[in-house]
Formats: structure tokens, C-alpha cells, sequence
């Protein structure tokens, strides 16, 4: 069994016409009878541009993760997505 609670915002920012940059962060703390407490923390930016009925998306960051328990660990790792959508 475990509790969990995450915060999360983002925003979106227009910089040119359909072309849009969307700061977002993720902060989630994770208790567990089996395993010790979790903290992370997830920024990262998208962005996203449209063209006729074609959407291309990016987006990149960083997971920071650490354990709290009889041993402290901390992990970092760094992600990014691509992806592409045909809307018809």
C-alpha cells in the first residue's frame, strides 16, 4: 500500500503564429510500507507547432528523484519526447 500526492503546472506561451513553448513542472511524494519515501521533481519544455493538419510536438527534461529511508538515494535522468500527429 502507498500514498501519494503531486503538484503540477504548466503554461503556454504563442512565440510566432502556431508555434507555442509550454513550460511545465511535476512534483510528486510517494510513501510506502515496502519502500522507503520518494520525492521527484520533473521540468521540462514543450514545444509545439501546427501547420494545415499537421502537429509536430517536442518536449525535454529532467527527472530528479530521491529516496528517503534508512539510505538516501538520489537519481537524475533526462528524457525527450518527439512526436507527430496527422489531424483529419
Amino acid at each position: 500500500t502507498s500514498r501519494s500526492v503531486s503538484f503540477s503546472g504548466f503554461a503556454r506561451f504563442p512565440i510566432v503564429d502556431d508555434f507555442r513553448v509550454s513550460p511545465r513542472v511535476r512534483w510528486e511524494w510517494r510513501t510506502s510500507e515496502v519502500q522507503a519515501a520518494r520525492s521527484t521533481l520533473r521540468p521540462s519544455l514543450e514545444f509545439d507547432w501546427r501547420y494545415n493538419s499537421l502537429a509536430l510536438n517536442a518536449e525535454a527534461g529532467v527527472d530528479w528523484v530521491e529516496s528517503l529511508g534508512g539510505t538516501q538515494d538520489r537519481n537524475t535522468s533526462y528524457f525527450v519526447e518527439l512526436g507527430a500527429r496527422w489531424e483529419f
